[in-house]
């Protein structure tokens, strides 16, 4: 369903009934990890007319994982990191892509 490389991937799939009593499945919510428990791979200097795709290619090989950098960054927006040439990101390493929260903190029913 969520292809391997998306970052919503290993979401759980919850459930819930609406008033009517009609079953919905969603997935469940995603947190992002807090920066100081994920590691850093490296920092990348910004070039002029570079793209975060193209940044995320050169550094996992795979231009659709720039939601790692855009996440570690706290941004909402990626475009935003690479409008001005000379900032430096920080290029974190793979790993789990949000944090889990038990159930009964997502306020399902």
């Amino acid at each position: 369903m969520i292809s391997e490389n998306s970052r919503y991937h290993d979401l759980p799939l919850r459930k819930m009934k609406t008033s009517s009593g009609k079953e919905i499945s969603y997935l469940a919510r995603r947190f992002i990890p807090p920066q100081d428990a994920v590691s850093i791979a490296g920092f990348h200097t910004v070039t002029p007319a570079e793209r975060l795709d193209i940044i995320a290619h050169n550094s996992y090989g795979d231009a659709t994982q720039f939601w790692r950098i855009a996440d570690y960054a706290l941004t909402l927006k990626p475009s935003t990191l690479t409008q001005r040439p000379g900032r430096r990101l920080a290029i974190p390493m793979v790993g789990p892509s949000f944090v889990p929260l038990p159930e009964s903190e997502e306020g399902d029913s």
